[in-house]
């Protein structure tokens, strides 16, 4: 029993573990990853450090925004859709799909615009958005999620 108990489980067990600590050894003699090639590319091409890490949070913001971007335009592309499609079952006219594309973007431009003045007053006052909004983390998702516009997601009904 105690035979097939060490087959079994503990002799894979070790294995495994000392794999990991080869490993994990590996990666630390090479200095852990991302940090350690950019610490080695401002040694090699004699960079300013500050400038280098100043250019990869400017990168990671772009890349950041370009992503939420794009996370956004397919959401409205689906939420067209959806509307298409309630024309399409007789749910809706095209003129009102219209009317409520065109106050939908009037509502979030507003939101946009509020949504910049309460960065500025905050900013202005040295007070944390968290304070603001509820303990959120800034203005995560603040105004356009469901429970306080009340927009549905698709395909689901309105409390309303």
């Amino acid at each position: 029993m105690h035979k097939k108990l060490f087959a079994f489980v503990l002799l894979p067990a070790v294995a495994l573990g000392a794999t990991a600590i080869t490993i994990g050894t590996q990666v630390s003699a090479h200095g852990g990853g991302k940090t350690s090639i950019s610490s080695e590319l401002i040694g090699k091409l004699n960079l300013d450090e500050a400038k280098v890490e100043a250019a990869i949070q400017e990168i990671r913001a772009e890349r950041k925004a370009e992503k939420q971007e794009h996370k956004q335009e397919k959401a409205q592309t689906r939420y067209e859709e959806w509307l298409s499609e309630a024309v399409e079952d007789g749910e809706l006219t095209e003129a009102q799909k219209q009317l409520i594309l065109a106050k939908r973007a009037e509502l979030i431009a507003k939101f946009e615009a509020e949504k910049t003045a309460l960065e500025t007053w905050s900013s202005q006052n040295d007070i944390g958005l968290k304070y603001l909004v509820g303990g959120h983390k800034g203005l995560h998702g603040f105004g356009l999620h469901k429970g306080f516009w009340k927009f549905p997601t698709l395909g689901e009904e309105s409390d309303d």
